[in-house]
């Protein structure tokens, strides 16, 4: 006899994630995956802003929190904070760069276009990359230079669609849109 057994996947059901919106399917696959978790037992906040630091420390568990071994190149990253090995680990595999030779800002919102060139730095690193073509978006004269290919690649690969027609590169990045696109990145 075959009996089938239901398990609950534990993904809370937080008050702040519309059923059916845009971004509920993304927000589940990423709890539910451990790599991002809510803001609370019952939020996830999806509109508030991801810091600089914060993206780092997804790339960083997702690779299962590697052993550290560079020295820290960043004056503004202090030893000991959650964030200090996952900065140290992306500058080392060339993930990340800081906003000059030696600052970070790990405090700042990440823009969807630094966000975006992090995905693509990672992405690379697993040998995934190939470009579109960027002009049917109205403000791709926005994006910056070193976000160029990193765009072209997100939007060929289908991790980046855009909003109403634009990309909105100078625009923060909030824990919605992260967790959309970390899901297609793993998805793709």
């Amino acid at each position: 006899m075959i009996e089938a057994v239901f398990v609950s996947e534990n993904i809370p059901e937080f008050t702040d994630v519309e059923a059916d919106s845009w971004y509920e399917t993304a927000v589940n696959y990423i709890v539910r995956s451990g790599i991002l978790s809510g803001t609370s037992s019952e939020t996830f906040s999806p509109g508030l802003s991801v810091t600089r630091a914060e993206a780092i420390m997804l790339f960083y568990q997702m690779e299962g929190d590697p052993k550290v071994s560079m020295k820290n190149p960043f004056s503004d990253v202090p030893d000991g904070e959650s964030y200090t090995d996952a900065v140290i680990w992306a500058a080392s595999r060339g993930i990340v760069k800081g906003i000059d030779a030696d600052t970070f800002a790990p405090d700042l919102p990440i823009t969807r276009e630094q966000l975006v060139t992090v995905l693509y730095r990672y992405a690379r690193s697993l040998k995934k990359s190939s470009f579109a073509d960027l002009s049917g978006f109205g403000d791709v004269d926005s994006i910056s230079g070193y976000a160029a290919n990193a765009m072209k690649w997100a939007v060929n690969a289908g991790i980046i669609k855009g909003m109403y027609g634009e990309l909105v590169p100078q625009g923060a990045a909030t824990r919605a849109q992260v967790a959309v696109v970390v899901m297609r990145l793993k998805q793709e």
